[in-house]
């Protein structure tokens, strides 16, 4: 992968049912932060589907499309650990995470798939 390429930096949420009214606006002003530091280009937040018999939990994903992998890097050493902390005090046990790191791929359509 060329240094040059963007990667999706993913981050799961699993809140507790009792902490999801305000967690979503703090996850909103939150992402709005996140694309304010200069290694990220875009964000979009997700709600999945919750599925049966799903726990009282619910989930989010937030999907950041990093400039390259140079500037993911540059983000999980300097700015990453205050940024989670931030969640981390706010939510605490009620909260739920985790995070991996996605390629994209070439694009798709119905004449080349």
């Amino acid at each position: 992968m060329a240094d040059n390429q963007a990667l999706i930096y993913e981050v799961t949420l699993d809140i507790a049912a009792d902490a999801a009214g305000s967690f979503e606006a703090w996850l909103r002003a939150h992402v709005r932060e996140m694309l304010a530091l200069p290694y990220f280009q875009d964000a979009r937040i997700l709600v999945p589907e919750p599925a049966e018999g799903a726990a009282a939990a619910q989930r989010w994903v937030v999907q950041y499309v990093a400039r390259n992998r140079s500037a993911l890097d540059d983000y999980i050493k300097d700015q990453a650990p205050r940024m989670r902390a931030k969640g981390l005090k706010r939510f605490g046990d009620k909260m739920q995470i985790s995070r991996r790191v996605l390629e994209v791929g070439r694009a798709l359509t119905s004449a080349t798939a």
